[in-house]
């Protein structure tokens, strides 16, 4: 019935079927042995057609063919049916239709020759029969009458016009012209339901039990159109989930600094909510590709998702929406991805069929904005599984790639700033020197928080008399002015130690005075320690002198396995000299101890010990247990590893420099 020029044509070429039209009334009865009933494109109202024919052959395989765009609301009118109808295959194109009627012809019909009847009934005149009156007739709101048993009744001219009833309807019931307000036959309501229609509107339906003139039970419907209203519903439930996705994404890039994990956090809060798969691709200085992350709904596909991460930076191709929006063509909507234009687009092959596996229906490529210039792509792809991108989308991909843009490019010049600031630590910090006087390690840990460069400090050194001179210090502050005044006031001590050969406290005062006069605004802690032989070529030990500008106690842990505080006057606490560049007049105490040979000595800034809401003398003893528990033939770098993992919380909130060395008497 109603079927296009092609559908009828795919079923007049199926192999041993032959087709014939037949007048509506009677046809089936004239026909008891058919074998397949194909309802076409064109029915008007394909379920009225269905239960018809089941009423005339109800083992008969129906065969629906219904444009793409209401094979929804026809599959969702059929499962609305009191009692559904089964052995009805709803179809869309034609291949659909052979594929459907060859089918049905091998259901044990194999006997005689097979009919496929393309019927073109003329539906019967209806009205109604009742009268509603011109009052509801000229009604601004929609009324039907139904019986309980779903009969179409009576309605008025505003019903007529919303459920396209006319003198020659093909329905007599509810279930045919609004299959969802068929639950309020059975239990009436006041309470609105919104109903969808053939025709694309919406009813607001009420359902009121009430009687005819002759006392029979009856159901009133009121309809109201609200299909503006839900239209708007729609818009606003689309901007609002809009604006959370993109709240969401920028929520998302805040968090992180990291330019690889900035592009994870983005391409998780897009997939699978707004599209199947994504591909967020960076540029690098020369236009080439340098970093892709790829991610997929399916986690099955994980191990393919790697692989086109590691080959799109290998072999993407020129003329890739991808690449295309990077060189500035502007964000780019494909609404239909077939095999051409994938062919036109990756040239690779191995690409090309993982793609295939992903899903490519529809695709969105959009540049990713930085400050000076276009940083690379956001392209996002979706599946034949749900609908196709459209202009709305578009610019919501648009402005998530704005956004996306901004946080990348502050993730890329942190990074290139943390690694500027390495390398400006790593010249200010120099690799420790051989000395005589044994072997030397050293660390620095910046703030989990702060730039790669900051006020603390060590350094090592041998003064032209053979001593070796040891340094660790911190000036006061985090910020940039910190990491300036720390590579002057290091400088200031290592050439005033090299030069003079004075003593750490003579070191200290010097410095001091440097400090004042040279007009260096800044104030730190420090702590200087000399080493150098017992004398008359005693191999047993070593002697210490040092000095300490407010700084914390150097720690020693002897070949027995003791550990010490050097405070210089036996007591828990360090000497309580002034910091640098508070009074250069200030005096300056000088300490001497001696240890024995193969001890180790720990210098180290107060990061390492200093904790909120604890006692400093606390996080020393801390220190010294942890020395103290070293286990048996630990070498110095090892054992530096060792204080800094179990002293360090995972992001330390101050700098620490350590300097550590292994005393050994020249020979």
């Amino acid at each position: 019935m109603a079927g296009s020029h092609a559908e009828q044509y795919a079923l007049d070429d199926l192999t041993g079927a032959r087709c014939a039209e037949a007048e509506a009334a009677g046809a089936l009865e004239r026909q008891p042995e058919l074998d397949v009933v194909v309802v076409g494109s064109g029915a008007a109202r394909p379920v009225s057609v269905v239960r018809a024919v089941r009423r005339a052959a109800a083992r008969v395989p129906v065969v629906l063919v219904v444009p793409p765009a209401r094979e929804v609301q026809v599959r969702y009118e059929l499962s609305c049916l009191s009692t559904p109808p089964r052995d009805v295959t709803v179809v869309t194109g034609v291949d659909a239709v052979r594929q459907a009627v060859a089918t049905g012809l091998g259901r044990g019909r194999t006997a005689r020759t097979p009919l496929v009847a393309t019927l073109r009934h003329p539906p019967e005149p209806f009205t109604p029969s009742l009268d509603v009156g011109a009052l509801v007739d000229q009604a601004p709101v929609g009324v039907v009458l139904c019986a309980p048993d779903g009969a179409l009744e009576a309605w008025n001219r505003r019903a007529a016009q919303m459920l396209d009833l006319t003198g020659s309807s093909e329905s007599h019931r509810l279930e045919d012209v609004l299959a969802g307000a068929v639950p309020l036959l059975a239990a009436p309501h006041e309470t609105g339901l919104v109903v969808p229609t053939l025709t694309g509107r919406h009813l607001d339906v009420t359902g009121v039990v009430t009687e005819t003139d002759a006392g029979r039970r009856s159901v009133l419907l009121l309809l109201v159109d609200v299909t503006e209203q839900r239209r708007a519903e729609r818009d606003r439930e689309r901007l609002s989930r809009q604006v959370d996705l993109l709240g969401r994404i920028s929520e998302a890039l805040v968090t992180t600094l990291d330019v690889e994990e900035s592009m994870g956090q983005l391409a998780a809060v897009l997939v699978p909510e707004f599209a199947d798969w994504v591909s967020v691709q960076l540029t690098d200085d020369l236009g080439d590709l340098g970093v892709v992350t790829v991610r997929h709904r399916d986690p099955a596909l994980q191990d393919a998702v790697a692989e086109v991460e590691r080959r799109q930076g290998l072999h993407a191709s020129a003329g890739a929406p991808s690449r295309r929006v990077a060189r500035g063509e502007g964000p780019l909507l494909l609404r239909d991805v077939d095999a051409d234009e994938l062919e036109r687009s990756v040239e690779d092959p191995v690409l090309r069929e993982h793609f295939r596996s992903f899903g490519l229906s529809s695709l969105i490529a959009v540049p990713l904005p930085g400050r000076d210039g276009i940083l690379g792509s956001l392209v996002l792809v979706r599946d034949d599984s749900r609908r196709t991108f459209r202009r709305s989308h578009l610019s919501v991909a648009v402005e998530a790639g704005r956004r996306a843009g901004i946080a990348l490019d502050n993730a890329r010049l942190y990074a290139r700033q943390h690694e500027l600031a390495g390398e400006l630590q790593r010249s200010l910090l120099t690799a420790p020197p051989r000395v005589p006087h044994g072997e030397i390690a050293v660390r620095y840990v910046a703030a989990a928080h702060e730039a790669q460069v900051g006020g603390d400090w060590y350094d090592a050194f041998a003064q032209p008399d053979g001593a070796t001179v040891l340094v660790v210090g911190d000036v006061i502050g985090h910020d940039r002015r910190a990491a300036a005044g720390m590579s002057q006031i290091r400088g200031v001590l290592r050439g005033i130690g090299y030069t003079t050969g004075e003593d750490p406290g003579g070191i200290l005062v010097r410095a001091d005075e440097a400090m004042a006069g040279l007009g260096i605004g800044a104030m730190a802690t420090a702590l200087v320690v000399r080493i150098e032989p017992l004398g008359d070529h005693r191999p047993d030990g070593l002697k210490l002198a040092w000095s300490s500008a407010g700084h914390p106690p150097m720690l020693v842990l002897t070949p027995e396995g003791e550990v010490r505080v050097l405070t210089g006057d036996g007591s828990p606490r360090a000497s309580a000299d002034l910091l640098l560049g508070l009074d250069p007049a200030s005096p300056r105490t000088v300490s001497h101890a001696q240890v024995p040979d193969g001890s180790v000595l720990l210098l180290y800034s107060d990061g390492l010990v200093e904790r909120r809401g604890e006692d400093l003398e606390d996080g020393i003893s801390r220190l010294a247990d942890t020395l103290a528990f070293a286990p048996e033939g630990e070498g110095l770098e090892a054992l530096c590893d060792r204080v800094l993992d179990q002293m360090l919380p995972v992001e330390p909130e101050d700098d620490v420099a350590v300097v550590a060395i292994r005393l050994q008497a020249p020979v």
